[in-house]
């Protein structure tokens, strides 16, 4: 229901109703549009959230708003936390976001060093494989007299069909053997196992696997940790071998980003795990 007082409660409330409506419809009435540009929702930034998923990909135009308004992309990431809960499923959701907000639809190879629970990487293989979000999920609704089975049924058989193999390599690696393990666990569970190759490796002394692709920085941080030193050498490491890539390393504070030691060309900013955390996008 929609709250005056949440904006990301109406936001994403709506962006529910235009996903299902998109998918059992194929389009948007315009009286949902009108509600759209009510809330202040740019026309050309509903692509990226309503249409990925049907349409089995991002539209560049939708790229470029998620560039241009970013309080929008934070807004659906905050909207998918309050419906679906935290822990594995907002890391999950928030991968997705920063996998859009990179513009990366599988198009070229993506590394993911300190990898942790696996969370980017499995993000990553549902987008290169066109694997439908939520599609194993089951939702109230269906339960509506108003919702024939067979119609939603015949949504779901449209949404498998777009699945295809990922054209991509994904790697993912860590030092840790046990939060390696528990990543492989969470890839299987997911069913993209086979689409990412999963290594024992330290970050910091990983070689680029292609001349260009990206690579997706997730670092360890806590109030009791003292990171300096790891952004410091993880700058030099971006800064050496990985210079025809497009990186981007998540930040806990201004401190870490400058011992990055390297020039920001876009950031985005969100809170996960209590904390306001930077994304940033290397120049």
């Amino acid at each position: 229901a929609a709250s005056t007082f949440n904006p990301s409660a109406p936001f994403g409330g709506l962006l529910g109703l235009e996903f299902l409506g998109a998918t059992v419809n194929g389009q948007i009435s315009s009286q949902r549009a009108s509600r759209c540009h009510a809330l202040g929702i740019p026309s050309n930034f509903e692509s990226l959230v309503i249409k990925a998923v049907p349409h089995g990909g991002v539209s560049s135009p939708a790229t470029s708003a998620a560039r241009t308004h970013p309080h929008l992309v934070h807004q659906v990431v905050a909207a998918a936390e309050h419906a679906f809960g935290s822990g594995l499923d907002a890391a999950l959701l928030i991968a997705a976001a920063l996998l859009l907000w990179a513009g990366w639809e599988g198009q070229m190879p993506l590394m993911v060093p300190m990898c942790g629970a696996g969370t980017l990487a499995i993000e990553a293989a549902w987008i290169a494989m066109r694997r439908a979000p939520n599609l194993t999920r089951r939702f109230p609704f269906q339960a509506w007299p108003c919702m024939p089975a067979r119609r939603w049924q015949g949504a779901l058989d449209k949404a498998a069909a777009m699945r295809r193999e990922a054209a991509v390599p994904i790697h993912a690696s860590d030092l840790d053997a046990a939060v390696l393990a528990a990543a492989k666990a969470n890839a299987g569970q997911a069913g993209v196992l086979e689409a990412i190759d999963f290594s024992l490796a330290d970050a910091l002394t990983l070689e680029p696997v292609a001349e260009h692709g990206l690579i997706v920085c997730n670092p360890p941080y806590g109030l009791r940790l003292n990171h300096d030193g790891l952004y410091a050498r993880l700058g030099q490491l971006l800064g050496e071998r990985f210079g025809g890539w497009q990186r981007i390393v998540l930040a806990p504070d201004e401190r870490s980003e400058r011992a990055l030691g390297l020039p920001v060309g876009d950031r985005l900013s969100f809170r996960h795990g209590g904390r306001r955390i930077q994304a940033l996008s290397l120049a």
